[in-house]
């Protein structure tokens, strides 16, 4: 493939690489659970199973895109790389069924999980072209062009390729999700961070930096307009009141922030949630219209907010000031002192 494409002998508008694989978790019975050690059944468990080393995870198939396409030179426009967004052949929800001969049931192997790469290209000469050919491949400009990308990357040498890709290389990118990684060990030098982000969202990332979250925006101070964090988690060095504090600083163009499910880590390294009830009755008046969020009874935990307006950063500056770590553990003790004070005052949870 990849010499088919290096030759031109193919001159695709979009690259699909789809890995599949069937979910063995769902592995049921249709009708008798008694089925279950039937040997059968057994066989089929372990034919199902994730057996290859490389199981169905996004670096197997974010390995293999990137020795298809690191000696094409194409002109990348749009990346995504995970769960596909669209539906495909095999729909996720979609049971696959296995009868054994005559026997009266059937067994329910579940649904398939996908991950997928998804390249768009350039089809037109454009900048950093500079021959005469109506299709930018080999042309040199490779991620240049790159405007938009979707990553769920793992640690290793295929995600570490892709990430460099993204942040050294694509100086046009303007929207960048990352999720469902764990981005601790990946490096990130602040200094090569080319791309000057309008949007960026990050979502179910585990043990990443300040530092690093930091360096993916060293060169969007002037240009972000709109951050989403949901479900990341800081490593134990960074401090969620330094991170939104050192954004307030440093995006004055922002526009919206969302933040959701954030945790980190105590002083006894223990877990710990992000809560903002501390927030509750105090927001500025420049800032009330702006603020969605909802307190969840009765200990009035508020776990998520978003805010638009025009002074978004001001608005995380304000509230770095109010961050709340609590472990589970304070969490109940909360809800448990909240619930008796309501009941010792005859007042309804």
């Amino acid at each position: 493939m990849a010499s088919l494409l290096r030759d031109r002998k193919l001159r695709p508008k979009t690259i699909i690489i789809r890995d599949y694989q069937a979910n063995d978790s769902f592995v049921t019975h249709a009708s008798d659970n008694s089925h279950g050690t039937e040997p059968e059944v057994v066989y089929t468990r372990r034919l199902i199973a994730s057996s290859a080393p490389w199981g169905t995870d996004p670096d197997t198939v974010a390995a293999m895109a990137r020795e298809v396409l690191r000696d094409a030179n194409l002109s990348v426009t749009s990346l995504s790389i995970g769960p596909p967004a669209e539906s495909w052949p095999i729909g996720e929800q979609r049971e696959l069924y296995m009868a054994f001969g005559m026997a009266p049931w059937t067994l329910s192997v579940g649904s398939p999980r996908v991950v997928e790469v998804r390249v768009g290209l350039e089809m037109t000469g454009g900048d950093g072209c500079d021959c005469d050919c109506d299709w930018q491949q080999g042309c040199g400009t490779g991620f240049a062009e790159l405007r938009e990308a979707e990553l769920v990357v793992k640690e290793g040498d295929a995600g570490e390729w892709w990430l460099g890709k993204v942040f050294y290389e694509a100086r046009a990118l303007k929207s960048l999700k990352l999720g469902d990684s764990s981005l601790g060990a990946m490096p990130l030098v602040a200094s090569r961070v080319v791309p000057k982000l309008r949007k960026l969202e990050l979502f179910r990332l585990s043990s990443i930096s300040m530092g690093q979250i930091s360096a993916m925006l060293a060169n969007s101070g002037e240009s972000l307009s709109r951050l989403s964090l949901v479900s990341v988690e800081l490593d134990e060095d960074s401090s969620w009141e330094g991170l939104l504090s050192l954004i307030a600083q440093d995006c004055k163009a922002l526009i919206s922030v969302r933040l959701a499910a954030l945790t980190g880590h105590g002083k006894d390294d223990s877990e710990t949630r992000l809560d903002f009830h501390k927030v509750v009755g105090r927001i500025p008046p420049e800032f009330e219209s702006g603020v969605d969020f909802r307190a969840r009874a009765p200990e009035q935990r508020v776990m998520g907010l978003s805010y638009k307006g025009p002074d978004a950063a001001g608005f995380l500056g304000f509230l770095s000031g109010f961050v709340d770590l609590l472990t589970w553990e304070e969490i109940e003790e909360r809800r448990a002192r909240v619930v008796a004070q309501a009941g010792g005052d005859g007042g309804a949870a």
